[in-house]
């Protein structure tokens, strides 16, 4: 995603840090770890997020969904990894 400011969420250090060092992440949290995803969101995206991508859902989405920006905001769901 070249000229967008990008955050990984991921069960493991390992994961976060790999992440970062291989995939270009601009950052990323280990969200096992945070007690409040909403702060750990707030920390990351303190003007709100524009684009999310999720293959997960439950509380990751709901808690990114109060945190788009109301303006331009896209959030896809992806359940399909064959197409």
């Amino acid at each position: 995603m070249a000229g967008c400011y990008v955050v990984g969420s991921a069960s493991t250090k390992e994961k976060v840090d790999l992440a970062k060092s291989k995939f270009g992440f601009d950052d990323a949290f280990n969200y096992k770890e945070e007690h409040d995803l909403g702060t750990a969101l707030k920390r990351c995206f303190p003007e709100g997020i524009d684009i999310y991508f999720d293959n997960v859902g439950g509380g990751m989405l709901d808690e990114v969904l109060l945190h788009m920006k109301t303006s331009r905001s896209d959030c896809s769901l992806w359940n399909d990894f064959s197409v």
